[in-house]
């Protein structure tokens, strides 16, 4: 999930504030006037009272009655809420107001992952800075429902808000019971404001006013029968002008359902309440769906006698009319439902479950209609394209609510727990899963579904670097007749391409990787095969990956839609390794800048940015920025131990040391090179990942030579290309060789020398990748072209020798480009006043403050500039984040400072 591209219809219901007409004719003046005041001047309202307190509708009255600068927020809250769904209904209903993110506000519930509560606390610090940020005088977040919350993890998100945000906001609680976190602190503070039964309850004056069509003494009847209680002095006047059988003061539980069967629902019409009856089992509901639901063609006229009768209903519609009726009423209704002949509740969840568009409420039908296999089959076809939109703990959240019996035992639900471990990484756990559901499909006579599992089996094996076992697997579904879909040959592929790389059979990866993009492509794959699809930045280089790598970015970005995500950011991060390759290093840097803004953006996926580092730390080598990239590698190792898991910390911190070693000897930082190889080597077993420890030869040549050992270095490059074709990771190969051939010089070996930098100049050329010659330190490359050599290899490498050592001496300052230009140097005729270029802002970035300045909104901006609106907050951010500023209103204030100035 990225922005608010994939919000569903539902979530825009959820954020709507109820329009209560049942009690629009009730001049509340005294609570009205108490609440209202509260809204205003306190961080916290809590209004806590048993069901039928009109808890909803008095906030939402006062809401209503602020002033109109005030920004209201509603959410309502349910059983299925996660924080992903809170989050994002939160989102979406501050898009209208511009908040200033610095980060993809959807991307933030997957950070919830780390179970280390300061890491949480700190992923939660960057999402409410900007909530603080808001250019608001009164932010008013109301929070409906809130005892109807299951997930621990959105209590977590509720008590930090109340820590986090700042005065300007005030939180709303309505709920039937305590909060489930502390509040004792902002209470003792005086900052909280509490509203229980007390005054929530009708005064004598305000039930007369409400049985104004009664007798007076009627109406003081009732209201010394309710207590009070707002529902039961309407259940009350409903009965008969207060002829029924008398209330109990505050009269709750069973007595209020069996009250509310009797004397209101089986009073009704016969049509109108067998309608209402068949409608208890949505949550909400609009004309055309309960016309669907009840095949009654009276569906439209009801609901508007429903809406006259004032039968505890809420008008929580756009657009569209959307009714929703009161809990109260609600559960009564299916509590008759449970026994009214000719209707059958599961039979109609059943229906309603087929009716509905919004793919998680259809699950939740079904499992209210413990349509297990039902259920469990929507959330199979859920689950992937919810994984790749970040929306993990709501299928989590999903699966937890089968019963544990169910999930041992439906196949479609082991496949969802495994689709989650692959999420996580964690390849141990999804071989048993898939293979578990394999076999239970297959003993139902699913064939497809069963090769489907099995093709994860080998991913897994494969990811997990159990190699023999992968292949037997491979071999496996070669030799079966299993339906061969374009999934399951897509990740049969994948799993060959990462076991020819695992074995060094580094020719044959382009077969398996020409072979997924092309079915890929050929069946117009959706966004999370491709992204499971990603290839390893392993594979730029190899011999004719090119080809296959450049269609896939392609194909990636189309399915991306300019919209970030972890999946466009690798699209870019391969694209920027391929410029880099071509020797195009500005352009490298450009695409790398754009990769890293979408990965902040993001909040920083582990994964993309990790794959960000080694492309940072190659370039930062081939610029030869040493003081920069010595900074950058110790920073890698210690995000590289933050990993959540011990084998990911191992393949994160090897993969860094072996790049890392390579890029300081690059950039000649030698006694760094030398630190980071020998932890490599004397670790080297424990290190998982693409390492091969016959890889290693070029770290020991690396480590060799700065100890001042050239005989034993120039030994270990020779064994590195002696080993080429099956270790050449990252251009190794040509490192290798260009380094060989300088020590060879040295040794007076002119011919060896030519023999080893010839390949390399003929791949260079062929390949069109002369970014090859710069995998070598500077010393080394100015004795290559300083030699004399044959007037065949002279003439090849006389264009590399005009090209490299002429812009090497321009490269190796260590200072930051006080401009974003990747290369460092300031374009020619830049408008952009001095101070914007100091401070790193782009063009693009200034023409969006320009527009801020002028008081736009991103939708204003986004329709000037043509740019998504995605694009403007990225932007926003971007801008914020460079000069060091916490809101809208601040980068407005500081444009007209600027030009002030001048």
């Amino acid at each position: 999930m990225s922005g608010v591209g994939f919000v569903a219809e539902a979530s825009r219901a959820k954020i709507r504030q109820p329009y209560l007409r049942t009690e629009s004719t009730v001049d509340r003046f005294a609570l009205m006037q108490r609440l209202g005041h509260a809204l205003l001047h306190r961080r916290v309202v809590l209004v806590q009272a048993l069901a039928g307190y009109g808890k909803s509708c008095s906030v939402s009255r006062a809401l209503d009655e602020l002033p109109g600068a005030t920004v209201k927020l509603w959410i309502s809250l349910d059983e299925a809420d996660t924080v992903s769904s809170v989050v994002e209904c939160l989102v979406l209903a501050l898009e209208p107001s511009d908040v200033p993110w610095r980060n993809d506000p959807a991307s933030w519930p997957a950070q919830l992952a780390p179970p280390d509560g300061r890491s949480l606390r700190s992923h939660a610090a960057t999402f409410m800075n900007a909530l603080a940020a808001l250019d608001a005088s009164r932010v008013v977040l109301v929070f409906d429902d809130l005892h109807r919350v299951a997930d621990p993890a959105v209590f977590h998100f509720m008590e930090l808000l109340v820590e986090q945000l700042t005065e300007r906001w005030t939180l709303v609680f309505c709920s039937r019971t305590k909060p489930p976190f502390s509040l004792a602190r902002v209470a003792a503070s005086g900052e909280m404001e509490v509203f229980r039964e007390p005054e929530l309850s009708f005064s004598a004056d305000e039930a007369r006013q409400l049985c104004r069509d009664l007798p007076a003494e009627t109406a003081g009847a009732i209201w010394t029968l309710a207590g009070g209680w707002p529902a039961g002095i309407r259940l009350a006047m409903n009965a008969g002008a207060g002829s029924a059988k008398p209330l109990l003061a505050g009269m709750v539980g069973s007595a209020i359902f069996e009250f509310l069967i009797a004397e209101v629902i089986d009073t009704l019409p016969e049509e109108l309440r067998r309608f209402l009856l068949q409608l208890a089992v949505l949550p909400e509901v609009s004309p055309w769906l309960a016309e669907a639901l009840t095949e009654n063609p009276n569906a439209p006229q009801l609901l508007d006698q429903i809406e006259r009768q004032a039968l505890f209903v809420a008008d929580v519609g756009g657009a569209e009319r959307v009714l929703k009726f009161h809990e109260l009423f609600r559960e009564s209704l299916n509590r008759r439902l449970m026994t009214e002949p000719g209707l059958d509740r599961r039979a109609l969840l059943r229906r309603a479950a087929e009716l509905e568009q919004d793919a998680q409420r259809r699950i939740a039908h079904w499992l209210e209609a413990h349509a297990w296999p039902e259920a469990a089959a929507a959330l199979a076809a859920f689950a992937p394209e919810a994984l790749s939109r970040g929306q993990a703990d709501q299928a989590q959240q999903l699966l937890s609510r089968f019963p544990v019996p169910v999930r041992e035992t439906l196949p479609a639900l082991q496949f969802v727990a495994a689709l989650l471990a692959l999420e996580r990484w964690d390849w141990a756990a999804i071989a048993p899963l898939m293979k578990k559901a394999s076999l239970a499909w297959r003993a139902e006579g699913d064939s497809e579904r069963a090769a489907d599992a099995d093709s994860y089996i080998a991913v897994a094996l494969a990811g997990l670097g159990d190699v023999p076992a992968a292949r037997a697997r491979l071999a496996e579904t070669d030799n079966d007749d299993a339906p061969d879909s374009a999934a399951r040959q897509i990740r049969l592929a994948l799993a060959r391409s990462w076991l020819h790389l695992a074995e060094g059979e580094l020719g044959r990866v382009h077969e398996p990787l020409g072979l997924t993009v092309g079915t890929l492509e050929s069946h117009d794959a959706p966004a999370f095969l491709w992204k499971l699809a990603q290839p390893l930045p392993a594979f730029i280089g190899l011999p004719g990956t090119k080809a296959p790598l450049l269609r896939w970015i392609q194909g990636a970005l189309r399915r991306t839609d300019s919209e970030p995500s972890p999946l466009h950011g690798m699209a870019l991060v391969i694209r920027s390794w391929l410029a880099f390759r071509a020797g195009d290093r500005d352009g490298a840097w450009t695409v790398y800048d754009d990769a890293r803004g979408e990965c902040a953006w993001l909040h920083d996926p582990a994964a993309l940015s990790f794959q960000l580092d080694l492309l940072k730390a190659q370039l930062l080598a081939a610029d030869r920025r040493s003081s920069d990239l010595a900074a950058h590698l110790t920073q890698m190792l210690v995000s590289a131990d933050r990993a959540d898991r011990s084998r990911h910390r191992r393949a994160a911190r090897g993969l860094a040391l072996y790049l890392g070693c390579r890029a300081a000897h690059q950039a000649g930082e030698r006694t760094l090179a030398l630190q980071l190889g020998r932890e490599l080597l004397k670790n080297a077993v424990q290190y998982v990942g693409w390492i091969h420890l016959e890889a290693l030869h070029g770290i020991r040549a690396i480590c060799a030579g700065a100890e001042g050992d050239s005989r034993m270095a120039f030994t270990h490059w020779q064994a590195q290309v002696a080993l080429e074709t099956s270790t050449d990771l990252f251009g190794q190969s040509a490192e290798a060789r260009l380094n060989a051939a300088a020590l060879a010089l040295e040794r007076a070996d002119g011919p060896y020398a030519e023999a080893l930098v010839s390949p390399v100049l003929l791949r260079c050329r062929q390949d069109d990748e002369p970014a090859l010659m710069l995998l070598a330190p500077q010393p080394v490359l100015a004795r290559i072209f300083e030699h004399t050599w044959s007037a065949a290899v002279h003439d090849q490498l006389e264009p590399f020798a005009r090209r490299f050592s002429s812009t090497e001496q321009d490269q190796t300052s260590s200072a930051p480009s006080p401009t974003p230009s990747p290369g460092g140097a300031k374009p020619e005729n830049d408008s952009r006043r001095p101070a914007v270029l100091a401070a790193g802002l782009s063009k693009r970035e200034l023409e969006v403050l320009v527009r801020i300045a002028k008081g736009e909104s991103n939708k204003h901006i986004a329709r000037y500039l043509d740019l998504s609106p995605f694009t403007v907050k990225r932007h926003v951010g971007n801008i914020l984040t460079k000069l060091d500023l916490g809101s809208r209103g601040q980068a407005s204030a500081w444009y007209r400072d600027q030009q002030a100035a001048e």
